[in-house]
């Protein structure tokens, strides 16, 4: 996977490459529609019209597990003709992925790569019509905006991300990097009031609170139900750990560079100014760090959640800068990747393979191993942007 190679290939122009998206977007889309598969998209638009009637989305048949404020958020997409709705919503979960990538500070060629890289996980998302690449564009437009100091717009998408997927609100843990933390705190707390309460729009106090109610059913329900395709169901298959204790592990051992950090410094307060966070390279590894985390951690991942972790694989291997012996390691890893995560659920993925290992193990193992050798890079190694 030689990057230098892509500047002569002649799908590198960033624009060719969003057009292809959308058309992949709205192709699946389409089809979909066809074939009479929407129910993902469905059961976003039949749970705002249901709310909106003042019937509890979060008890039809359709499983709605969304907060109520995505509830309503889905409205101008629910009045559409289903098929319009439907290309709508993919389109706007494509846009907001292209921008994410595309406002990282890192050569254009690289943006190329990432995108090209994920694109198979993207067409297993898309298909789904769910939100994960929505949530994958915005958890790196979040860091986009605390990189350029915008902190209002930051919290503003940091708590969209919580009330869209509760787990994507994650990516708020990197204010620690930046000043202006009480502002950014204070923003978070307004912006969720604002999400919280959006729903008294179409509802009475009443139901508005038989809402929250059912949706912290519902999502508690789910927490001790599932495994998810994690690191959890993997240990489930070896050994019995209660899912919890590995998810804290797992935060432990997220945190850890930056608690080594502040050990490491004799200011704590500016460590961020003199030691490795300083460096942009190293907290864009730490945020591809993070949206490995959130899924290979997530007792509801899924296929199509593959994608957010599959981003942030692509975002390390285009950072580090090697010798010979590891790129060879990373490359390797970039190929378990895209075989056995990205192909797995695909036609092009031997089946036959999933008589002898389980496919929850086929799907995550990759991306645990290449989120260890990040933990690796970012405790012991010296991160650079490659030449």
């Amino acid at each position: 996977m030689n990057l230098r190679a892509i500047k002569h290939n002649p799908f590198t122009n960033i624009n060719f490459i969003l057009g292809f998206y959308l058309f992949i977007s709205t192709s699946a889309s389409i089809h979909k529609f066809l074939t009479h598969k929407l129910a993902n998209y469905m059961t976003f638009s039949t749970s705002f019209w249901n709310m909106f009637r003042g019937i509890n989305p979060y008890y039809q048949v359709l499983e709605y597990k969304y907060s109520p404020a995505f509830c309503l958020l889905m409205g101008p997409m629910a009045v559409l003709p289903d098929w319009l709705g439907a290309i709508i919503w993919n389109g706007i979960n494509t846009l907001i992925l292209y921008i994410g990538i595309t406002k990282l500070k890192v050569e254009n060629s690289k943006k190329v790569f990432i995108l090209w890289f994920i694109i198979f996980e993207y067409l297993t998302s898309i298909q789904n019509l769910q939100s994960n690449v929505l949530v994958t564009g915005l958890i790196l437009l979040a860091f986009s905006f605390f990189e350029n100091k915008k902190t209002f717009w930051a919290s503003l998408v940091v708590v969209l991300l919580f009330f869209i997927k509760i787990f994507g609100a994650g990516i708020g843990l990197i204010f620690l990097f930046y000043p202006k933390k009480t502002r950014f705190i204070l923003y978070s707390v307004l912006w969720t009031l604002v999400l919280v309460f959006v729903p008294l729009i179409v509802v009475p106090w009443d139901f508005f609170l038989t809402l929250y109610k059912s949706w912290w059913s519902v999502m508690s329900t789910d927490f001790s139900a599932s495994m998810g395709v994690s690191l959890m169901t993997i240990f489930n298959m070896l050994v019995n750990i209660p899912k919890i204790y590995i998810q804290v592990a797992g935060l432990v051992f997220l945190l850890t560079p930056i608690i080594i950090e502040l050990i490491r410094s004799s200011k704590p307060g500016e460590f961020l100014k003199s030691g490795k966070f300083s460096n942009y390279t190293y907290r864009l590894l730490f945020v591809s760090s993070i949206l490995i985390w959130m899924i290979i951690f997530n007792h509801k991942a899924e296929s199509p959640t593959y994608i957010i972790a599959v981003t942030g694989v692509a975002i390390w291997y285009v950072l580090l800068n090697s010798d010979r012996c590891i790129r060879s390691l990373d490359k390797i890893f970039m190929i378990l990747v895209f075989v056995f995560t990205t192909l797995s659920p695909t036609e092009l993925f031997p089946k036959i393979i999933f008589r002898f290992v389980d496919y929850n193990i086929v799907k995550a193992l990759p991306c645990i191993l290449v989120w260890i050798k990040i933990q690796y890079d970012l405790y012991f190694r010296k991160t650079i942007i490659q030449d």
